[in-house]
């Protein structure tokens, strides 16, 4: 017995939502639970839903991919600064001036990397299409927000949890 369209329309649905939801599950346990060493910023899923709302944005579908997607650049930037602040104490630095000397090294990459991503997505965000509009917004918010708290709030929740002067990772102990 063949099913009939609508049929395959709910059901593809349902299809498309659950396996939605899974991800977005997978993307918030590794926003918030794998890097749980490396304190990615906790504020950028606040900043996207305030955005939204100001920009008068439904928190639709696309809306959501826009947070997943944002996940993984927002982890990414955290690690990274973590990696160049772990260098810097094996290299013998205290941890205020290796806090000081990854930002210093990292802040153009990040910064301009997130700003040419928002700068692009405004032409989206203009465009008008509800598709394609809450998309936008939310990349736009989340990692303006996300990109301007990971480069002061990281460095600081560092120092104040390795201001003892050892270096301890749950993998390897490092001791600086």
């Amino acid at each position: 017995m063949k099913k009939g369209l609508i049929y395959q329309v709910i059901h593809n649905r349902r299809f498309t939502l659950f396996f939605t939801f899974i991800a977005i599950l997978l993307g918030l346990y590794s926003y918030y639970v794998i890097p749980k060493q490396e304190s990615p910023n906790v504020n950028a899923p606040f900043a996207i839903i305030i955005g939204l709302l100001a920009f008068g944005q439904p928190l639709s579908f696309t809306a959501m991919v826009g947070v997943v997607s944002l996940m993984g650049v927002v982890i990414k930037n955290a690690i990274l600064l973590i990696e160049f602040i772990n260098s810097a104490r094996q290299e013998g630095m205290t941890v205020t001036d290796a806090c000081f000397d990854a930002v210093g090294k990292r802040y153009r990459p990040i910064f301009l990397s997130a700003m040419t991503t928002v700068i692009g997505l405004v032409p989206l965000a203009l465009s008008g299409s509800d598709l394609f509009e809450p998309l936008s917004v939310a990349i736009m918010c989340g990692l303006t927000v996300s990109t301007l708290l990971t480069l002061v709030i990281i460095p600081v929740i560092y120092s104040l949890w390795f201001s003892d002067g050892t270096l301890t990772t749950e993998k390897n102990n490092l001791t600086v």
